[in-house]
């Protein structure tokens, strides 16, 4: 993993970028360079020589200077850059493919530009299972619905039972699936398959040739995954609870990033082979791969007090500037915290409680407000017997109910 100061990891320490991170310039150490008024008057062939030069910041602010750049700067942030593919995890695909279109939290105009896709599907022999021909025909079409101009898409996931696909010749029936479904692309697609034996070793990357021949394509797969800019509500109840479980899922990526970075300051800026961990209850002492293994999995160090008390400690050799940045960045989680709480407030008090007006007229607006955005299958007119609404919404506000979850991050 990069050491990027603004990083941001899941729970099973796989790096992925915000898009509000992917087009922000970073800071330069070179000076700032004068305005040059006579770009205009270079020749077209230099313009573009320049504008193959720019990073995507770069290239997506110039999307939206002129009509001229727009049009040249587009190809090349759409294509230029090897290593960047927009991710996707299966719920989005299953809710889509059930109708709920507006489910699809990422924004569906951008989506249709994009050219590289990774789908996480998780246990691909399982989604698929005996219904293969259905199932693999009806997510092909959902992707050339989602994104038209596709040219590559990764599905990956966990590896099968057996580590390694078989040889040539051989037959496995749950390698044999993800072959098939593979076998059934769109023409104008290259599909590959990208599997992970086990978090958090990196995945591989296979190319599965016709006739079911598996072959490796890079052995440690570990490209730039951009989430996707989510959908525009107008502004109402659902939007707030949209924009409450997205700022939730950027809080926690960007908790778990500043505890990596933290933890690999030990190895950046340690005194010796030997990393010992700062808790007062362990004090056991590792080499830097046991250490990532003990930051992956002991999670006393994230947990209760420490968490409280300013979380996990940067070691004491690190430089000022480095921690000045992950204190800046703690501070904005911290905003993000505050914002997200101060939604939940504001839901839980029109939520009210359950059988009473208030709760009724919530749930009015509510469904009307999913109905219109395509949130519930065209048949569904029970509000309490949509999955969704009971995840989303009542096991978060309803506080008489046993699933009640409460306030978001109480327990961090």
């Amino acid at each position: 993993m990069s050491w990027d100061l603004d990083l941001c990891v899941d729970y099973r320490g796989e790096p992925f970028i915000p898009f509000y991170y992917f087009i922000t310039p970073k800071p330069s150490s070179t000076p700032a360079l004068r305005s040059f008024p006579r770009f205009a008057d270079l020749p077209p062939d230099l313009h573009l020589i320049i504008f193959q030069c720019c990073d995507s910041p770069t290239l997506f602010q110039l999307m939206h200077t002129c009509s001229y750049t727009r049009h040249e700067c587009a190809k090349l942030f759409w294509s230029q850059f090897a290593d960047v593919w927009y991710h996707l995890g299966l719920g989005a695909i299953k809710q889509y493919d059930q109708h709920r279109v507006g489910l699809v939290r990422h924004n569906r105009d951008f989506a249709r530009y994009t050219r590289q896709v990774e789908l996480h599907l998780g246990r691909m022999e399982w989604k698929f299972g005996d219904h293969v021909e259905t199932r693999a025909r009806q997510l092909w079409g959902t992707i050339d619905e989602l994104f038209p101009c596709a040219e590559k898409v990764v599905l990956s996931g966990a590896v099968p039972y057996r580590a390694l696909p078989p040889p040539d010749g051989e037959y496995d029936v749950e390698y044999s699936a993800i072959s098939q479904v593979v076998d059934m692309s769109p023409p104008h697609i290259t599909c590959f398959v990208a599997l992970q034996p086990t978090c958090p070793q990196p995945m591989t990357l296979w190319r599965i040739a016709p006739g079911s021949s598996w072959r490796v394509v890079v052995e440690y797969w570990c490209p730039k995954r951009i989430l996707m800019p989510t959908s525009r509500l107008p502004s109402g109840l659902l939007a707030d609870l949209m924009s409450m479980t997205t700022k939730c899922k950027f809080f926690r990526l960007g908790r778990d990033g500043v505890d990596w970075l933290k933890a690999e300051t030990y190895i950046r800026y340690g005194d010796g082979p030997e990393i010992e961990c700062p808790n007062e209850e362990c004090y056991t002492k590792f080499s830097p791969d046991e250490w990532r293994e003990h930051m992956r999995t002991g999670f006393h160090w994230r947990s209760g007090s420490s968490r409280r008390e300013g979380g996990f400690p940067c070691y004491r050799n690190t430089p000022v500037h480095v921690r000045a940045a992950l204190e800046a960045r703690e501070e904005h989680l911290e905003e993000l915290k505050a914002a997200v709480r101060s939604v939940w407030g504001k839901l839980k008090k029109e939520f009210g409680h359950n059988n009473t007006e208030t709760n009724r007229r919530f749930k009015n607006t509510f469904f009307a407000q999913m109905k219109e955005h395509r949130f519930l299958v065209p048949d569904e007119t029970d509000l309490s017997k949509s999955d969704w609404y009971f995840h989303a919404v009542e096991s978060k506000f309803d506080d008489s109910s046993c699933f009640y979850s409460g306030l978001p991050f109480s327990h961090d």
